[in-house]
């Protein structure tokens, strides 16, 4: 992945920092509810693809949030990081 970064692999090295709230949008320009966000990102890197039932009661505030390991689980199942969405950045 040269010259990019895995947006997973990002938002997981925020969430080892205990500052996933960087992994927002910044063009969002900090204009949102911090709860909601912390949220909508610790269900996106579930590694257990909760169903949807479940997800929309954790993000509905009327479940707990998955508790995540504070780093990337090894995932046998997944196709290459060459084939998984890459972001670069811009000069």
């Amino acid at each position: 992945m040269e010259g990019g970064v895995s947006l997973v692999e990002w938002a997981w090295e925020h969430h080892g920092l205990r500052n996933l709230l960087a992994a927002a949008d910044p063009n969002l320009c900090a204009e949102f509810d911090v709860q909601q966000t912390e949220c909508l990102l610790v269900v996106g890197l579930c590694k257990t693809r909760p169903s949807i039932r479940q997800v929309i009661k954790v993000l509905n505030f009327e479940a707990p949030f998955p508790i995540l390991p504070p780093q990337i689980p090894v995932l046998n199942n997944l196709p290459p990081t060459t084939n998984m969405l890459v972001f670069t950045a811009s000069p």
